[in-house]
């Protein structure tokens, strides 16, 4: 056997035995954050809490055979959801999510009616090795002790629609957060243009000049005072559209106060002045390899109707907002770069392509907050590889065109 075999095999052995040891690893019970301060008085607090609505919309799907008068979607109220800032001593902090472990073997970890939703969505995620309802354990990491910080950071902040939509808004606490405490951001803020330029345009919001640490995977933050603040709205991960009928829309709900904040944040930036297009096609032809269809199909179509194909990673942060405010047709492939519909105006008409029929307004749902039209056209599919929300399709040029002349595009 050669030496490299037997490196090899020696390395696959090491991974099992480190497997075998983190499954007989500790497990840490999950407590909400007010059951945690209730009973630990001297380990936790509420600095501010309060009651928020949510809402949300089920998507609509166009229906050659149904005529509406109106494609603004239904906003339907959903649960109420707490909406606090905590500061919480002697805890450990990951990257990528809101899970936190306390020095007495608890885990919080802020998400919305979990119990219901957590078979639809992926989160035996980062530090986490085994989840259930109950408890949690972790992989094995590396410890950095850190005295005070503010943890900027959520499930899937690598994700761009996760980490606008559900982490940056919890920066509207940075005011009461003493100057001189850093804040913990994920990894991919590091190297990514676009989320350090969120990040320092809404600090700059608050005038804020503070340290920025940037969280490593596979490390656990020892802090001895953490503030963290909750998750703002109910986004599920990595959707499943399950045999049983896939998940619902009102597991993934929005604050009406923290689509407002984004949007007039962001509008009030400060940019260059470009002639932005009327009629946009966002292209997925530099994305990733999720969601593909016959998009040069598509891009002539869009061409002939008079489209700008549009690519948003040419663009800065501010020029999208600009760009999707400017607009007053919207064609894309459902994709994060459909995050700046926060942007987009009352009388903006939109179609979200897809590959199958969905309940869940994941985008429609933004823009029906900002008073827009937004129509779903689906394809089919012709490759199943069991994940049905990101499997390739086809987009049927007859049934888009059609849609687009009844939302009164062209």
């Amino acid at each position: 056997m050669s030496k490299e075999l037997i490196n090899k095999f020696i390395f696959q052995v090491k991974r099992v035995l480190i497997r075998l040891l983190e499954e007989l690893g500790h497990k840490y019970c999950y407590v909400s954050i007010f059951d945690y301060v209730l009973e630990h008085p001297d380990k936790a607090q509420l600095l501010s809490m309060k009651v928020e609505k949510t809402v949300y919309t089920e998507a609509i799907n166009y229906d050659s055979n149904e005529k509406r008068d109106s494609y603004h979607p239904d906003l339907r109220l959903g649960i109420d959801l707490f909406d606090w800032l905590a500061v919480i001593k002697d805890v450990k902090c990951f990257a990528d999510t809101d899970l936190v472990i306390t020095s007495d073997g608890h885990a919080i970890y802020d998400i919305k009616d979990y119990k219901s939703i957590s078979q639809y969505g992926e989160y035996t995620y980062g530090p986490i090795l085994h989840d259930n309802q109950t408890y949690c354990q972790l992989h094995r990491m590396k410890v950095t002790h850190i005295d005070e910080a503010f943890l900027l950071d959520g499930l899937w902040s690598w994700n761009w629609y996760h980490f606008v939509v559900q982490v940056l808004p919890k920066i509207k606490y940075i005011s009461q957060i003493p100057d001189d405490v850093p804040i913990l951001v994920g990894p991919h803020l590091k190297n990514d243009n676009n989320f350090r330029a969120m990040l320092e345009i809404f600090l700059n919001q608050y005038s804020s000049k503070r340290e920025i640490v940037y969280m490593q995977n596979r490390h656990a933050y020892e802090v001895k005072n953490l503030h963290l603040a909750s998750a703002q709205g109910l986004l599920i991960p990595d959707i499943k559209n399950s045999v049983q009928g896939g998940a619902r829309a009102e597991w993934c709900l929005y604050k009406q106060s923290t689509i407002s904040f984004l949007c007039d944040t962001m509008l009030k930036e400060k940019h260059a002045k470009i002639d932005y297009p009327k009629k946009i096609y966002i292209s997925r032809r530099n994305a990733s390899n999720r969601r593909r269809f016959n998009e040069d199909e598509v891009i002539a179509l869009m061409q002939q109707l008079g489209f700008a194909i549009v690519a948003p990673e040419e663009y800065s942060v501010c020029e999208q907002a600009q760009l999707f405010n400017h607009a007053d047709c919207i064609v894309a492939c459902s994709g994060a770069a459909l995050t700046n519909l926060l942007y987009c105006k009352s009388s903006s008409k939109i179609v979200i392509l897809g590959n199958y029929k969905q309940k869940v307004g994941v985008f429609n749902t933004i823009a029906a907050l900002n008073g827009a039209e937004c129509l779903n056209v689906n394809g089919y599919e012709y490759e199943m590889k069991g994940d049905k929300s990101q499997d390739p399709f086809i987009i049927d040029m007859h049934v888009l065109n059609l849609a687009m002349k009844q939302l009164g595009m062209i």
